[in-house]
């Protein structure tokens, strides 16, 4: 199986909205990105210069005024400051922004290694990058290839249509993170007793309503390691 990165293009320019309405799932992705980014509002000083890397159209939040970047103009187009182009390879010079955010599982879509290695080069010395993906760690992927590995491609459901994506190890993107001069400063996992509740109901919907015990099973390493989601906040040296 091969990401596709004209059908990745295709299927978001034919959807209305990247967060929709009736997916708790995801609605609850986004609800905690955004708790996560407004935590750190510590390293929102002095009008920083933010790229919103894989953007979607979204802010998660922020009031700031940030440089929008996504594969198709659709949903970042109504903002001053956007570009369209892949993550992997993105029109700016070295050292351009003061932080970067790559979140939604944009790396789970792209070869993280390129993806991490273009976000440290535009990020300027002491910038920081807000980084969330999907693990192969998820219990979701439990007896199936994908299970554990450092990078794998899986078949899941969105929209409910197929997708085809990566899911990468924490150890797999704290090595490139490391290779590419990026320190991880914190990590928060989510989708922690949802994702073994997934894992039985196969209803995306029914198995958010655990998700509110993710603050308690967070501090239980077995099952915090099988979270479907990390976040991360890191450093560039």
């Amino acid at each position: 199986m091969k990401l596709n990165p004209s059908q990745i293009k295709e299927f978001y320019e034919s959807q209305e909205s990247i967060w929709p309405e009736d997916d708790n799932w995801h609605l609850h992705t986004k609800k905690e990105i955004e708790k996560y980014i407004a935590s750190k509002h510590n390293i929102f000083i002095d009008n920083p210069h933010i790229l919103n890397a894989g953007s979607g159209g979204n802010t998660y939040g922020l009031k700031y005024d940030m440089h929008h970047l996504d594969i198709t103009d659709k949903f970042i187009s109504k903002f001053a400051k956007y570009s369209v182009a892949s993550v992997e390879n993105m029109p700016f010079a070295a050292s351009s922004f003061d932080i970067a955010i790559c979140v939604g599982s944009v790396i789970n879509y792209c070869d993280a290694s390129i993806c991490i290695s273009e976000l440290s080069r535009i990020l300027k010395p002491g910038g920081y990058l807000l980084l969330e993906f999907e693990s192969s760690w998820s219990i979701d992927f439990f007896n199936s290839d994908a299970y554990k590995e450092s990078a794998a491609v899986i078949k899941t459901k969105y929209f409910n249509e197929e997708h085809i994506l990566w899911v990468y190890s924490m150890n797999y993107i704290t090595e490139i993170l490391k290779s590419c001069g990026l320190q991880s400063l914190q990590t928060k996992r989510f989708h922690i007793l949802s994702n073994f509740f997934y894992k039985l109901l196969k209803n995306e919907n029914s198995a958010t309503k655990f998700a509110i015990a993710d603050s308690l099973f967070q501090y239980i390493p077995f099952l915090a390691h099988r979270s479907h989601n990390i976040i991360m906040l890191c450093r560039k040296h």
